[in-house]
């Protein structure tokens, strides 16, 4: 049973955004053992401009160990997009890639590296 639609949804939103800015978006760099890029200036995460329409549809089963059948949304919203976005993307041009986030600049550089091992130079 949902206790509060509003919050429930809004957790899943959420969630659904944070996985999209793994997949896409927020590059931790490094120096020293210390994150370099820990400002909102220089540490990209998705917006609300940036994520699309999100439909959240609830299936009420209850649970029988949740205190009146309720159960945990937590942190699960954010498994899934970053999978679901490198399996759409190799599944549309035919690359994996096994990192995220897959940042343009990436996709860019395999996509170039394919083709120049696929099509020899012309001397």
């Amino acid at each position: 049973m949902i206790r509060n639609i509003a919050v429930t949804g809004g957790q899943i939103e959420g969630g659904i955004a944070q996985g999209i800015g793994y997949a896409l978006y927020e590059k931790v760099i490094l120096q020293n053992g210390h994150m370099a890029n820990n400002q909102m200036t220089n540490y990209i995460m998705p917006t609300a401009e940036d994520v699309p329409p999100i439909h959240i549809y609830f299936e009420e089963i209850p649970f029988q160990y949740g205190g009146y059948g309720a159960k945990g949304i937590g942190e699960l919203p954010h498994d899934g997009p970053a999978p679901a976005i490198l399996n759409a993307i190799r599944d549309a041009i035919g690359v994996s890639f096994n990192s995220i986030p897959l940042l343009p600049e990436d996709l860019f550089a395999r996509l170039n590296a394919r083709q120049t091992v696929a099509e020899p130079a012309n001397v």
